[in-house]
């Protein structure tokens, strides 16, 4: 009996070793194998950050990767406001709502911020058949947890959710095109100059080179007309609001300038942004700074333009500049909690 008792230790010393070296080597591996861009950078750079030390964060599509430079916004709040902050911009391609409300629940795990910048053009409904991809680069590179799981089980279709769960399913096939930057992963020393920066930063710019019209001179801010949010997104924003009431952060809806992307117009933006500011913002703890609608005023052109989507340069540096306003009377005096 003693001697069987023996074995069977002996048998599960053996096993949880071995189960204890897979999972080691999986986890190596699944590092390795995941595609490397901004998107994973920009989380790993989230992750590094000291606990609670984020007291404004950006969430949102590439319209604020593109237009807002987090160090830069700090830059302006600390030399022509006082404040001195530390900004981070968590926004990832293509994000929609359902991601943000995810990927903000994964950021209070570590931290705490006093000021939640929602960029809005992630608050419309839109269907552009990229849902996997955003997916992706929202989740891929995110442990795996209850609330994960949770997500992927709502909005993942079902073929795909074993390989969402576990991503190495999805990216094994990429062996034969491994290179230095996948194997560099490992290198805290080679990661720690990937993840430098406080989120994502845009590089540079070129000016646009479509025809330029007089679209941007017209009078926007005569379109008054709203459009209501779908239910979910409903839901979505009700969800961000309470989590925010608890800890204490207030939200400014952000909306960055652009004139189209995806036959989606910034007209068709503002009727969102209308709704948005009539169901939810009272001025006191939600803000909404739609600068779609306040184009006329920010004297903006396609010289601030590198598409008709995005911002060049010139435009991020008048989104900073306009965010830290925003921000430096959003959070008052002290600029923190």
């Amino acid at each position: 009996m003693r001697e069987e008792r023996i074995r069977v230790l002996k048998f599960l010393g053996k096993s949880i070793v071995f189960i204890g070296i897979f999972l080691f080597l999986f986890m190596i591996t699944d590092k390795i194998f995941l595609a490397k861009n901004e998107n994973l950078y920009n989380y790993k750079s989230f992750m590094a950050r000291e606990k609670n030390s984020i007291q404004l964060l950006v969430m949102g599509s590439s319209h604020s990767m593109d237009g807002i430079e987090a160090r830069e916004v700090d830059r302006i709040l600390k030399e022509e406001y006082g404040r001195d902050i530390l900004s981070f911009n968590m926004s990832v391609t293509g994000m929609r709502l359902e991601q943000i409300f995810y990927r903000f629940q994964e950021a209070l795990k570590t931290q705490s911020p006093s000021l939640l910048v929602i960029e809005t053009f992630s608050c419309a409904p839109q269907s552009t058949g990229t849902e996997e991809s955003i997916n992706r680069w929202s989740l891929d590179y995110v442990p795996l947890s209850k609330l994960k799981l949770e997500y992927i089980e709502k909005n993942v279709e079902e073929d795909l959710k074993t390989s969402f769960q576990l991503p190495f399913i999805k990216y094994h096939s990429r062996w034969k095109e491994l290179t230095k930057e996948d194997r560099e992963i490992l290198s805290p020393e080679k990661l720690q100059e990937k993840i430098k920066n406080q989120g994502f930063v845009a590089p540079e710019k070129p000016d646009f080179e479509g025809q330029a019209d007089d679209y941007f001179l017209q009078d926007f801010t005569v379109f008054t007309e709203q459009n209501p949010l779908p239910e979910e997104y409903e839901e979505y924003l009700g969800a961000i609001i309470k989590l925010c009431k608890e800890i204490d952060c207030k939200i400014l809806f952000l909306s960055i300038p652009y004139k189209e992307q995806a036959d989606f117009t910034n007209l068709e933006l503002i009727k969102y942004n209308n709704y948005i500011r009539e169901q939810y913002v009272d001025d006191t703890r939600v803000w909404m700074y739609d600068m779609n609608r306040e184009i006329n005023s920010l004297n903006w052109g396609y010289e601030h333009m590198t598409d008709e989507g995005h911002v060049n340069n010139r435009g991020r540096e008048v989104i900073n500049r306009k965010l830290a306003e925003k921000a430096a009377m959003i959070l008052g005096e002290e600029g923190e909690k």
